[in-house]
């Protein structure tokens, strides 16, 4: 075939002085999913003796699939023929040793249109020779798809980088105008790409995303455009993730957004399979993540998929959930009743970032719902970072939360920052007895402290360990409040478990009340729900009257004893 067209198209045409050939694609609107038939049309070529021709024509594969090329009912009728097709590209070329005459389609093009296209795309004749040297004139074409009814979404971009998403089908050429720089996200890869154009291609309406700063830098501003929210492919937009990272949006319906719960609960939408604490959002004011508790349109969120394979879901507006109704637009993460370390990283500028660390005998070795993956960082890279380093996937985490193991639990910490910053921390929560040091450059910080330590620039790793350490001796303290009227609070040490008792006197030594407190772990029992309580009454349930008492702890073969008063 290829040699017969080679020699075809090497046939010394023999031509007169003629006119230049218009070739002309049509202009055509249809609807999304419909197939269109377009002619590649010539003016009159009888005296040119056309027997040959080849054209490349170039189209955008996210609105339409090219699907064959025909000469029936065209001038090149019976012509040898053939075609190569690429991604947005076909080839085609022609050939006969019987020249074609007069004017009209020389040869038919078949389009299909995506169910969910949108916009419109250029039909452009890239390249046209016929014969070997008849001059031509081009005018290209375009199909332009028929959206429904259209919706003025505005969409409110910060003075800072944002992560956005479009709510609807539609060109989003006034994000465009107004964009400086765009990065979107290439999940097969897992890294960023640097978007040359804001499109429909580069930003996919709900199933994809894209960091954008706009040109104000200084100032928001508010962006406006019409968008089909209503097209079947967007109520209910079907997306793969990937392994690792990927960007979603969410379909727009009223400013209702999209119940992340919800989502979970609907055994349509395969969400059941990620977990809820791997859905995350970003706010662009702090530069920081949170775990999303619902997808808000024009918002884009972060969703990390642990499965190990490639995973589809769909994005259904609530309307299309069953039994899945908005849900409050705050965002927060999931709750956990548990000693928690807070740190934060905080630049010159007043950027921070955070990570907690959190004690949980209901935590698993590995990642469970109780942490929270660290996306990845918003471009710029002036934001400071801190996150745990997590020996299983994902590999960083904003919230680490761990058992004791052998009364015993430690993080290994990174940081990153293009600038000086301050590491700080509050107060840590501890249960009684337990001790935090945060181990940095040889020094040790208690983390039972709020305290602080300044960083350089550049990326550190250190380590938080909390441990227990049990007291040396087993002893009772001073009662709180003291005096009282009528209940106290009376805090002990033990230097080993024990069955423990409390025996309450009175001045003159007689036994009063006898509080069982049961076994005991080693440790420091100082607050109150680890004290002894004694509520001012005696072992018939009668208040005492005021004066001095005494308190004697029995604790295995020990015994303490303190002074107590109560007031009248």
């Amino acid at each position: 075939m290829r040699e017969t067209m080679a020699v075809a198209l090497l046939i010394a045409c023999v031509r007169g002085a003629a006119a230049t050939v218009d070739v002309i694609l049509p202009d055509v609107q249809v609807e999304p999913g419909a197939r269109v038939t377009l002619p590649i049309e010539v003016s009159d070529v009888t005296e040119d003796q056309l027997s040959a021709a080849e054209f490349t024509l170039v189209y955008d594969p996210s609105v339409a699939t090219f699907i064959s090329v025909t000469t029936v009912g065209g001038l090149a009728q019976g012509w040898l023929l053939s075609h190569k097709s690429a991604d947005g590209q076909v080839g085609i070329a022609l050939a006969s040793a019987r020249p074609t005459s007069g004017s009209g389609a020389l040869v038919y093009t078949v389009f299909e249109v995506l169910p969910c296209a949108t916009g419109t795309t250029d039909l452009t004749l890239a390249r046209v020779r016929l014969n070997r040297d008849i001059p031509v004139t081009i005018r290209n074409g375009s199909i332009a798809v028929d959206s429904g009814p259209l919706t003025d979404f505005r969409m409110r971009l910060p003075a800072a980088w944002d992560l956005v998403s479009l709510p609807g089908a539609g060109d989003p050429a006034a994000l465009r105008g107004i964009t400086a720089t765009a990065y979107g996200w290439d999940a097969p890869t897992q890294g960023y790409t640097l978007l040359q154009s804001v499109d429909a291609h580069s930003l996919p309406a709900v199933t994809g995303g894209a960091f954008v700063r706009h040109l104000r830098v200084h100032d928001s501003t508010v962006v406006s455009m019409n968008l089909d929210t209503n097209n079947a492919c967007v109520r209910a937009a079907a997306t793969t993730l990937y392994p690792g990272w990927n960007i979603v949006g969410a379909p727009a319906e009223a400013d209702t957004p999209v119940s992340v719960a919800a989502l979970r609960n609907d055994s349509s939408t395969g969400w059941s399979a990620i977990s809820a604490n791997s859905v995350l959002a970003y706010d662009p004011e702090s530069r920081s993540y949170a775990p999303a508790v619902s997808l808000e349109a024009g918002h884009a969120h972060w969703v990390y998929n642990g499965l190990g394979r490639e995973h589809l879901v769909s994005l259904p507006q609530a309307r299309d959930l069953v039994g899945g109704n908005s849900a409050p637009t705050r965002r927060t993460g999931p709750a956990v009743s548990a000693p928690s370390l807070r740190m934060r990283l905080t630049n010159a500028a007043g950027m921070s970032a955070e990570v907690s660390l959190v004690l949980s005998d209901r935590a698993q070795v590995g990642f469970d719902a109780l942490d929270v993956p660290a996306p990845p960082p918003p471009p710029g890279g002036d934001a400071p970072r801190v996150h745990v380093l997590s020996e299983s996937r994902p590999s960083r985490l904003m919230r680490s939360a761990r058992p004791l193991v052998n009364n015993a639990v430690s993080w290994l910490l990174a940081t990153e920052a293009s600038a000086q910053g301050v590491l700080s921390w509050d107060a840590a929560p501890l249960p009684d007895g337990y001790m935090a040091a945060l181990d940095l450059d040889g020094a040790r910080h208690d983390l039972r402290r709020p305290g602080s330590v300044t960083l350089p620039p550049g990326e550190r790793r250190f380590a938080v360990n909390v441990k227990f350490v049990a007291p040396n001796s087993t002893r009772v303290f001073a009662n709180y409040p003291n005096p009282f009227n009528p209940e106290t609070w009376i805090p002990y040490s033990l230097s080993e478990a024990s069955e423990v008792s409390l025996r309450i006197y009175d001045a003159r030594g007689g036994l009063v009340r006898t509080l069982e407190l049961g076994r005991r772990e080693a440790g420091s029992h100082l607050t109150r729900a680890g004290s002894g309580h004694w509520d001012g009454l005696n072992e018939l349930g009668e208040l005492v009257a005021g004066g001095v008492y005494y308190v004697e702890l029995r604790a295995g073969d020990s015994i303490s004893m303190r002074r107590l008063m109560l007031s009248k």
